[in-house]
């Protein structure tokens, strides 16, 4: 993947696994580039709120969009640690077995903060939420023998 920034949802999008879900012409690949190119990002961590909420009154899409957000900004504690690991083990579970390839992605960044940032000290509730929030996915992954 591209460094955080335009290109990566244009990367995510021409090589997503479903080859339904890549653009289909070279039309449809010009104007995801546009889109993206012309696009004025909103702040994250706002958006992750939002989705985080949708995602919490049931709605997969949100979950699965929380994840796909979190993981393009893998340099932001706060979206990893504030707000991934706010989302219930089972919905996340089940987004990351929908997005396979990226999972690993998303859960190497998130290891990346296990020493904070250039702003964040790790508290020790941090650490403890994001260590429960992983035995969750954990014990999902093994109910599902994977």
């Amino acid at each position: 993947m591209p460094a955080p920034g335009p290109w990566r949802p244009v990367v995510r999008a021409a090589t997503h696994m479903d080859p339904q879900r890549r653009p289909q012409t070279v039309s449809e690949l010009l104007a995801l580039i546009d889109r993206e190119h012309a696009h004025i990002p909103e702040d994250p961590f706002q958006q992750a709120q939002t989705l985080l909420e949708a995602a919490r009154a049931g709605d997969s899409t949100a979950a699965d969009t929380l994840l796909t957000l979190v993981g393009d900004h893998p340099e932001d504690y706060e979206l990893h640690v504030g707000v991934l690991a706010h989302l219930a083990p089972q919905q996340a579970g089940a987004a990351l077995v929908r997005a396979a390839a990226h999972s690993h992605y998303l859960l190497r960044a998130l290891a990346k903060h296990v020493h904070g940032d250039d702003t964040h000290t790790v508290q020790f509730g941090d650490a403890a939420a994001v260590v429960i929030w992983l035995q969750g996915i954990c014990a999902y992954a093994a109910s599902l023998r994977d």
